[in-house]
């Protein structure tokens, strides 16, 4: 949140939205049928997704970072890993062929409550499967289309067994809290849905869930899926609401040289005289106490 990043994606954010409005218009880009009231039961959905979303990243996680550890004790060079994971998508596209591309229409179907149970179900085992192999094979890809089709049929799925009035909005729930849960990013899970619906009446729903699901997912996952990849990597990550000290510190700043040795029988004079040797401070090395027999009895 600080200035220096913040200005320059505020300016490009606000260009875009301006060259895509006298482009392409103004209108929304997955026009929605979402229909939620916010009463005892609206906000049991709400809460509901609060822990379906978390425990969803959870999920999708372990099993991309899970698939990463596989391909890499394969006995084969990391050149091929790709190669791999572009079979496993290409025999996942033959089987739904929904799950291949960007999958913009899906988005838009499940905005509507327009896809059919049997193809829900398919396209969220496929899309998972293909999406965590393909990725922990190393091949090009990203999260935000991927994580919304999940998040989306999944919703849709729950809302269809409960013979819920309106499935869109458990697919935009379902979108959503997924979204802020994997990236740990509730705020544009938030905007980014309501600004591609247009639909302000779910706006008070993105935000219970979102806000929930982010929060838990940081109590479940030390890391985002993000983050996670930035650890691997052995960059220093601090969890959000809780930072160890020792996450701060790198090994070399903990580590000490060799402490001065002194007598336990020695003399406060003779100390001084040893310490005055040392060519590093006594407060950096540290002092040790040892026996005639040169067994350490304490240090300092």
């Amino acid at each position: 949140m600080r200035p220096r990043s913040g200005m320059p994606i505020a300016l490009a954010s606000g260009v875009a939205a301006f060259i895509r409005m006298n482009v392409l218009g103004t209108g929304a880009i997955f026009p929605s049928d979402a229909a939620l009231v916010m009463n005892a039961e609206g906000m049991g959905i709400c809460l509901l997704f609060a822990i379906v979303g978390p425990a969803v990243a959870y999920i999708l996680t372990k099993l991309i970072y899970g698939s990463e550890d596989l391909f890499s004790k394969l006995p084969l060079h990391w050149m091929y890993w790709p190669a791999i994971g572009g079979i496993v998508v290409g025999i996942g596209g033959f089987v739904v062929p929904q799950v291949l591309g960007v999958g913009y229409n899906t988005i838009q179907g499940l905005m509507v409550g327009q896809i059919a149970l049997s193809l829900a179900l398919k396209i969220l085992i496929v899309k998972t499967i293909i999406w965590a192999i393909s990725l922990g094979s190393g091949t090009s890809g990203g999260i935000l289309a991927p994580v919304l089709i999940i998040g989306g049929t999944l919703g849709e799925i729950m809302g269809i067994f409960i013979h819920a009035p309106s499935p869109a909005a458990w697919s935009i729930l379902g979108m959503a809290s997924v979204f802020a849960a994997v990236t740990r990013s509730p705020f544009t899970a938030i905007l980014f849905l309501a600004e591609l619906t247009h639909d302000m009446s779910m706006l008070l729903p993105l935000t219970i869930s979102c806000t929930l699901a982010s929060g838990m997912s940081a109590l479940i996952l030390p890391r985002s899926i993000l983050t996670e990849k930035i650890a691997r990597r052995n960059k220093l990550v601090s969890r959000d609401y809780s930072i160890d000290p020792l996450e701060l510190c790198v090994l070399h700043d903990l580590t000490f040289e060799q402490p001065a040795i002194v007598q336990v029988d020695a003399r406060m004079s003779e100390i001084v005289d040893r310490l005055a040797e040392e060519e590093n401070p006594v407060y950096k090395t540290g002092l040790f106490i040892v026996t005639k027999e040169e067994r350490l009895t304490g240090s300092a």
